[in-house]
């Protein structure tokens, strides 16, 4: 096995640590109507049989609004506001992210960050999470690094994984906070083994920069291979340079083409010019091998 000369560097887009790589406001949009009703409440206490029936009838209204084809949403946060009201944590946050996206009414960014953090001081850690991402983007409240990053950590020691990315990618480049690099590694090693992908791949792209820490190709491979079978382009690409290559890993060209057609057929950047270099060092033999083996893995690779 070799090791890896300056000129492996993942490309940035894979690369960065900084503020493009965060858990933001706008993913957050994307998931709303899907998944606004998946929080798990935490109760704070063992309420009485009259209270737990009410508590549990609004849950069920609130339910049945928001998964009503198509969703009330205003009828939603009518029910939401009276659990809420009475101490439901999932009401709140859950009535927080129906302001924060204006479904069901109109936009209310402000009143969205009073009910995160309703949520985040009760314990919840998704509350502390959207608290750190307001504070983080100015939404709702005035932009505030250090404030971000102070919910962000209080998430992460409640276990929340991209409460724990997003304040690596803070740490990392210093954005709103001061920069500290060996911290960041830790809460991208803490991301990572909650199941964070885009954690997986910026510790892996670090141990074979060798910059921050020491290098570690076979580590690099490691975390890469975790982050493919999460389905990541970006890591099946680098993953395959180290394969074509030997660095860290056995040299595998049958392997690289694979992960090569794996990114390429998510339409990964840079997937089909390396194709093109792994192919003129391959026999036809393995040429098949390698499509047979992506096929097996991911489906039938892009023709």
């Amino acid at each position: 096995m070799r090791t890896a000369p300056d000129k492996l560097q993942p490309p940035r887009s894979l690369a960065a640590d900084g503020p493009e790589d965060i858990g933001s406001a706008g993913a957050i949009q994307r998931q709303a109507r899907d998944s606004v009703a998946t929080t798990v409440e935490r109760p704070s206490g063992v309420p009485g049989p009259a209270r737990r029936k009410l508590m549990a009838d609004l849950r069920r209204l609130s339910l049945a609004a928001l998964r009503a084809q198509p969703p009330d949403y205003a009828q939603a946060r009518f029910w939401l506001l009276h659990a809420s009201r009475r101490g439901d944590v999932w009401a709140s946050l859950t009535l927080g992210r129906l302001h924060g996206e204006g479904l069901g009414g109109t936009a209310d960014p402000e009143r969205a960050v009073r009910l995160f953090r309703k949520a985040g001081r009760s314990g919840d850690p998704e509350g502390m999470f959207r608290c750190g991402i307001a504070f983080q983007v100015g939404e709702g409240v005035p932009e505030d690094g250090k404030e971000a990053a102070r919910w962000y950590a209080r998430a992460a020691r409640a276990g929340h994984a991209c409460a724990a990315f997003n304040l690596a990618t803070m740490l990392a480049a210093g954005a709103g906070i001061a920069r500290n690099p060996a911290r960041a590694i830790r809460f991208y090693e803490q991301a990572a083994a909650g199941g964070e992908t885009r954690a997986m791949v910026n510790l892996a792209n670090i141990h074979v920069r060798g910059e921050v820490a020491p290098e570690n190709l076979p580590e690099a491979a490691r975390l890469y291979g975790l982050a493919v079978e999460k389905g990541d382009a970006g890591a099946a690409f680098h993953l395959a340079q180290l394969h074509f290559h030997g660095y860290g890993v056995a040299r595998d060209l049958v392997l690289a083409k694979a992960l090569l057609l794996f990114a390429d057929r998510q339409d990964f950047q840079s997937a089909r010019e390396m194709l093109e270099a792994v192919d003129r060092e391959m026999s036809a033999a393995e040429r098949r091998a390698a499509v047979t083996e992506a096929t097996r893995r991911w489906g039938s690779p892009r023709q």
